[in-house]
């Protein structure tokens, strides 16, 4: 059985990310869960770049952000250098919880949402349950 602070690969680098399961129901299949992440499309990553990368020009646009006040992310592939994933959570069956500090915005921590290979949601963290994204 998989336990919170067990290491996965993220996909599209090498990263070691940790397990989380404080908020999973766990169930003893959440390898299984896991192990979506090798499959994920680039479609997916570049669904998640975009993203990423709206949320970054909202809070610009928002805090009316000046040169120097926030880092400068000149388009959606470059989000990864600014981002730190800080953990996975996955919920049976094909539920994954990312959540991710921004570098623009360490107060409101970025919660990525990916349902059965699809991206369903990013943005501030919310804590819903595994469906209550949809």
């Amino acid at each position: 059985m998989m336990d919170s602070g067990s290491m996965v690969k993220w996909p599209w680098s090498e990263q070691l990310v940790p397990v989380d399961l404080a908020w999973v129901d766990v169930c003893g299949k959440e390898n299984e869960v896991l192990e979506q992440l090798q499959s994920w499309k680039l479609e997916l990553r570049i669904e998640i770049e975009r993203a990423v990368f709206a949320s970054y020009l909202e809070k610009i646009y928002m805090v009316d952000a000046q040169p120097g006040t926030v880092p400068f992310v000149s388009s959606p592939e470059k989000v990864w250098g600014f981002i730190e994933i800080q953990s996975i959570a996955p919920h049976y069956p094909d539920v994954l919880v990312i959540y991710a500090i921004p570098e623009w915005d360490f107060d409101l921590q970025h919660e990525w949402c990916i349902k059965g290979g699809r991206l369903i949601y990013v943005g501030q963290v919310l804590c819903y349950g595994a469906n209550g994204y949809e």
